[in-house]
């Protein structure tokens, strides 16, 4: 799913359009252009209601064993069927309960088909065995016993087949034709789209633009969980986690967790924590450097917005997981915001991808500014203030897009390589920034006029541009 071409039709107001999904990517978009739409249906192909539609389309769309063809292309004539069915979902009335659904269009999301190899057998041999005590016991006994019965065939004939072949023949044989396709099938595919094995393990996190009111008030939002979309019942259900693991002292420090000290250190200068309060009841709290503590009803906005987020990365972020961030500078200083992105260009190189959506030009160029750093060496670097080379962002790692009403649809497009910097320019902000000093400069020229004589003609009135430059802030 990720650096594969994704097309999408009927996503909210969106028609049709394409993207790519990178280690960062960014949609920057006008109001009511479908971006929250959009950031929930990537949500929904990483989430566990996802899951268990693939499973179904994977147990009632198996391919009859061939013995015309070998495995691995039935194994890749199973993955295109798979990858027909899921176009065919109308996606948005899993992600939105019915009765909101009733006006949609339908949708889809199509997506480059990955082809299976003798490469990946190794990888999704190592999935697989993990899932079953059995097959691992099988499989260790293949690999570690030196005349295995099922490939008795002489040492000149069992040499000239490939560990790989042996390993999926061995897998077939034991498993049986269409439980060995099916268990492929679903480790492949779950791995495409970043699905964990793991029943009790989560690797996407959803930080929707609701987040601080649904943890001010979740209480509320527990009760009405069930006619919630998919991303604000994500955030209930992490709360409900939080406040489970914390009653029951199950909260273990990540390997994220001291980035997440000193992002916390840098913005706010004290601690998000949960912890049970006197009646055994999960509480997030505030700790000031003073040490003391607030409670969630009369934190700071800006701590609110991004107490969740701090939490994750203290008690449940791990490498592989793919973060969700809809609008990460709200309530933000722009100096703040700009920190931010610095901690998310780190956090990726410690192996987190993010998808943002921002109206924030702060947040765009500072990741322009952190793609740049490619072309400062390091002991150049370590002389500029608050930049190291963990910030640096490869051009090729980011991808960004502009959202707009063009007309009478939604467009998607690629924001353009900047000239100035290695990096983007965004066509909303590069618009809007022109829309801005143009009005500014007719302002200004206004004022001008009015100090001037009444009696001075119109022609000798200064230029809009040089008027204009006197007041601009460089």
């Amino acid at each position: 799913m990720f650096n594969s071409e994704i097309n999408i039709q009927g996503i909210g107001p969106i028609g049709k359009a394409n993207f790519e999904l990178g280690d960062i990517t960014v949609f920057v978009g006008q109001n009511n252009t479908g971006k929250t739409f959009l950031l929930n249906s990537i949500f929904f192909f990483q989430s566990g209601i996802f899951k268990n539609i693939l499973n179904e389309l994977i147990d009632n769309n198996v391919l009859a064993d061939n013995n015309n063809i070998s495995k691995i292309k039935l194994i890749n004539e199973n993955i295109n069927i798979i990858f027909t069915k899921i176009k065919e979902l109308d996606i948005l009335q899993y992600i939105y309960s019915s009765n909101k659904y009733t006006e949609m269009k339908t949708s889809s999301f199509s997506f480059n088909v990955p082809v299976f190899t003798t490469k990946d057998i190794p990888t999704i041999i190592d999935r697989i065995i993990n899932e079953s005590i059995m097959t691992k016991y099988l499989f260790d006994r293949m690999r570690n016993i030196e005349i295995i019965e099922l490939f008795q065939k002489g040492e000149k004939e069992k040499e000239s087949i490939p560990d790989e072949e042996k390993e999926i023949n061995f897998l077939f044989n034991s498993l049986g034709h269409n439980e060995a396709i099916k268990s492929i099938l679903r480790s492949f595919i779950y791995s495409y789209f970043n699905i964990n094995n793991n029943e009790t393990e989560q690797s996407i996190y959803h930080f929707p633009v609701e987040r601080a009111g649904m943890n001010k008030f979740f209480y509320e939002s527990l009760a009405s969980i069930n006619s919630l979309n998919i991303a604000l019942k994500s955030t209930v259900e992490f709360i409900v986690r939080l406040n489970n693991d914390t009653q029951s002292n199950k909260l273990n420090q990540t390997s994220f967790y001291e980035i997440a000290i000193e992002m916390e250190d840098k913005l706010f200068g004290g601690h998000i924590v949960s912890e049970s309060n006197k009646d055994s009841q999960a509480e997030i709290l505030f700790k000031d450097n003073n040490k003391r503590k607030y409670t969630v009803d009369i934190f700071s906005s800006s701590i609110n917005e991004l107490s969740l987020f701090i939490l994750y990365l203290k008690y449940y972020a791990k490498p592989g997981d793919v973060v969700l961030f809809d609008e990460p500078e709200l309530s933000l200083h722009p100096d703040s915001q700009r920190n931010l992105v610095k901690f998310i260009a780190r956090i990726r190189e410690m192996g987190i991808k993010f998808i943002i959506i921002t109206h924030s030009d702060y947040i765009v160029k500072e990741i322009n500014h952190l793609i740049s750093l490619s072309l400062i060496k390091d002991e150049v670097l370590n002389t500029i203030t608050d930049y190291s080379k963990k910030m640096k962002l490869n051009f090729d790692l980011v991808k960004m897009y502009s959202i707009y009403k063009k007309g009478t649809t939604i467009a998607i497009d690629k924001a353009r390589q900047s000239k100035s910097l290695d990096g983007y320019e965004e066509k909303l902000f590069t618009d809007a920034i022109n829309s801005v000093n143009i009005t500014s400069s007719k302002i200004f020229n206004g004022i001008e006029k009015s100090k001037i004589n009444d009696n001075v003609e119109t022609k000798e009135l200064l230029d809009l541009d040089s008027l204009s430059s006197k007041y601009v802030v460089k």
